[in-house]
């Protein structure tokens, strides 16, 4: 197997996993499993919250007491129902953001779980409609793929909270989210 150095992945703007997680929005980081074991990245980015959307990873530092977690214990799979714990998420990072301590919500990947959770965050939080939403978490992290059946859910979560599906554009909007809590 051709493996391409770091260098060039940097040059061609591929996403090292080591550089996240990824600041969605002050004090909102989406990362994966490797990030909430890293006690370093967490310091360096004051995360005191951490959202774990898996059934079965633990939440490593909960023992010291420093971390306040959150598990919702949810697989990657069509079956499961991940709405139904979007108010609870939702109120978790709410409460990190307004005392101004970062929260980092992963899944193991970082790619399906935990990006359905906080582009639901920022639909509730912004009332951004789910394509905005979604682009301004992919404007910061390229690969984001939750699973139709969790589309299929904010799609629904869109419906519910009743926003007008016109698309702008996500970069101003990124600004405007980062004034607001700056």
């Amino acid at each position: 197997m051709l493996r391409m150095p770091q260098v060039l992945k940097n040059e061609l703007g591929f996403e090292d996993d080591r550089e996240f997680p990824v600041e969605i929005l002050p004090y909102l980081f989406l990362g994966n499993a490797a990030n909430s074991e890293d006690r370093q990245a967490l310091a360096k980015h004051s995360i005191q919250y951490v959202l774990n959307v898996t059934p079965d990873l633990p939440n490593v530092f909960e023992d010291q007491g420093n971390i306040k977690y959150m598990q919702i214990p949810i697989t990657d799979h069509w079956s499961q129902n991940l709405a139904s714990h979007f108010p609870k998420a939702i109120e978790f990072i709410d409460e990190a953001r307004t005392n101004k301590k970062g929260v980092l919500v992963h899944c193991l990947a970082g790619v399906s779980r935990s990006v359905t959770i906080t582009v639901a965050y920022l639909m509730y939080k912004c009332s951004l409609n789910l394509n905005d939403a979604f682009n301004v978490v992919r404007a910061r992290k390229s690969n984001v793929a939750p699973n139709f059946h969790f589309m299929e859910q904010l799609h629904n979560f869109e419906r519910e909270l009743k926003l007008d599906v016109s698309s702008q554009s996500p970069l101003p909007l990124l600004e405007q989210m980062r004034q607001t809590v700056s």
